[in-house]
Parts: structure tokens; sequence; C-alpha cells
């Protein structure tokens, strides 16, 4: 009980009187609305049907921190992954879909509605969503039905394997965590959980309510990400921290190993393992995953020239957004994304390297076309 108090003090000091009553009474309701509704026995069938259907698999989990532009994501291709939000704002980059997909914040569900009632959710092979909310936001009738789609119970804090009763825990990957253990993932490697978060540039909407005013995010792994009209809540970095250690003594009990790949970050909650360890690819398997990822139809021949004769940038200021095609190097390369993505597509990296191709450009049909780049 002691707790609880607690809690409620420091969410009133954090954010204020009025945001902590809204809350409190946006809960009750729908604690009020749980003692009325019927039993959703088709939702419970599909939790049933899916219990430990991958039993002692691996599964990638992907934060959007901005350390996937660090990441040599191409890896990842014939892995089981689960991601979220605004995933799909990195597909142009990949040669694969993610396998499990999940959104749990209101701001964001509303914002990607649209996607997700039209074919989003086809990429997937679930995909999970509360159906109300601790906020009392119903997702569930607002999503067109699917045969894919298994709701969840978030209304209590905390872990669980009985899902689909499931705590966000302030985080959508602390709901995804519990997810993949669901499913009977046993070694599950966090990538792209940075911990890091800017400061707030955007307007102020309430205490914890922001909206972008530009493509400036540095907070995840494009600009655009939390982009100009973007909603968003306040990261409470702190108490994150707190539920992720937590989260490494649930799963740990329960026959979880939980590894954090991120590369850097401040998550520290779990112990780290290299994404380079995890991987054995020889140089030429490696070397297609990666081409892959450009276009699948590329000849080997083809991107060995384009990769070593592309115009090499060694400075932010030699970036040009009329350049066709350049490379950088890892350390250049990592920065001006935030810059270049908004003219040029970026894949890396690769050898130390990322390659840059102009949107505009008529190279990728070139590509397409399987003619080697003039």
């Amino acid at each position: 009980m002691r707790g609880v108090y607690d809690q409620a003090i420091s969410s009133i000091k954090e954010e204020g009187l009025s945001v902590f009553l809204d809350r409190s009474v946006r809960y009750s309701t729908l604690k009020l609305k749980r003692l009325f509704e019927s039993e959703d026995k088709e939702n419970l069938q599909k939790w049933k049907d899916i219990k430990n259907k991958y039993k002692g698999k691996r599964a990638f989990i992907l934060g959007n921190g901005p350390s996937l532009n660090e990441t040599p994501l191409y890896l990842l291709k014939d892995e089981f992954t689960m991601c979220f939000n605004r995933v799909n704002m990195l597909y142009e980059r990949l040669s694969w879909k993610p396998d499990f997909f999940a959104i749990t914040d209101d701001l964001v569900y509303m914002d990607m509605l649209d996607d997700l009632n039209g074919k989003l959710l086809e990429d997937f092979e679930y995909s999970f969503f509360p159906d109300i909310t601790p906020y009392n936001i119903n997702f569930k009738e607002k999503l067109k039905a699917r045969d894919n789609v298994l709701w969840l119970h978030t209304d209590t804090p905390g872990f669980s394997l009985n899902l689909p009763y499931c705590g966000i825990n302030q985080s959508v990957v602390n709901a995804g965590l519990q997810i993949l253990a669901y499913l009977g993932f046993t070694e599950i490697y966090v990538l792209g959980v940075d911990m890091s978060f800017a400061s707030h540039t955007g307007k102020k909407l309430s205490s914890r309510d922001w909206e972008a005013k530009d493509n400036n995010d540095i907070s995840h792994f494009d600009p655009r990400y939390w982009g100009k009209g973007k909603k968003y809540h306040t990261a409470r970095v702190d108490i994150m921290a707190e539920k992720f250690d937590d989260a490494y003594k649930f799963f740990t009990q329960n026959g979880v190993n939980i590894y954090n790949s991120t590369i850097g970050g401040k998550l520290e909650a779990f112990p780290r393992k290299a994404i380079r360890e995890l991987f054995n690819y020889p140089e030429e398997e490696e070397r297609q995953l990666f081409i892959d990822g450009i276009n699948p139809k590329l000849s080997v021949d083809a991107f060995l020239k384009f990769w070593n004769e592309s115009k090499v940038i060694k400075t932010v200021e030699e970036f040009s957004v009329t350049d066709e095609v350049f490379t950088t190097d890892n350390v250049l390369g990592k920065d001006l994304i935030r810059t270049a993505i908004l003219s040029h597509i970026p894949f890396g990296p690769y050898q130390n390297k990322y390659i840059f191709i102009d949107r505009n450009s008529n190279i990728l049909q070139k590509i397409n076309n399987q003619d080697e780049p003039k």
C-alpha cells in the first residue's frame, strides 16, 4: 500500500494534480467497464493456440533508438524479430519484415491508425495491442477485425506469463518481452533500446504530452520518427530503468535469458552481448545479406563496383543533396543519417562503411534492371 501512495505522490509532483486526477478517473472508468464486459472467447482461444509455439528458440526485440543506425540489421534476415510503433519507417533499409509487432501507446496508435487499418498489419505473423489502455482508450473498437491481431489486457502493471494479462511497465519493450516469453522464446536479444531521450523542443500540450514542430528527432533512428506534427509522451527514463531491472529478475526466475545487444546506450539491466558474437556468416553470405537490403537483384560484381567506386564523403560539409550516391565511414555515416535521410536512403554499416542513395535517382531502376551503375 505504501508503494501505491509513494507512486501517487511522485506522479502529482512530476505531472501535476490535474493530470493525476484525470488519469485516476480514466483508470477507474476502465475498471468499471471490466466488471460488465463479456469474455472475449475468440481472443482467449487465439492466445491458447500460440502459447509456446516457438519454444526454445531465440528472438530479437528492437527498440527504435538511434543506435539502430549503427547496427548491422541485415544480419537479422532469418531471425525471429519483434518490433514496435513506427518501425515501418525502417523498411526502406531492410530486406526483411518483423514477425511480431506491438503498440501500447495511445498517441502512436491514433497517429498510425490509417496504416493499421490499411496494409501494415499484413506484414506480421502476429500483432498485439491493448484492447483498452489503462487510460481508457479503446483500441479494439477502432481497428478493423483481423485474424493475426491478439488483444492484451494491460490494466495492471507488473510482469506476467499468463497472457493476455500483461503490464506495460513504462515501455512497449517490456510488453514485448512478456509476449515473446509466452510464445516460448527462451533467448531474447534487445537491440536499439538506448534509454536516452533528448530534451523536448516542440509544442507542450500537457505536462506529459508534446507535439513536434520539426523533423529533428534525435531520440530515434529517423529524425521524422517524432517528426513534424507527431504527438508523443514524455519518457520517464528513471522509471523505465527500474522496470527493466524488474524485468530481468522476473524473466531470469522463469528461465528466459535476456541479453542487451544494443550498441552503446544506457540500458544496463540485462547482461551485454555484442551482436557480432551471435553470428558467424562466411564473408560471401554476409555480403549477400547486405546486398539484399539494397536490392536482391543486384549482382555481386555490380555491387562491388557500386561500393568501391562511389564518391567518398569525409566531412558533413562535403555532403550535398545533389549527390546521386556516396559512401562514408561508420563514424560519419551514423551522424549524417539525421541530415541526409530526407534526400537519401542510407544502408549500413557494412565493412565499417555506409552507402547513401538518392531517393529520386534512377540508379535504383538501373539496379532493378541488373545494369551496373555508371
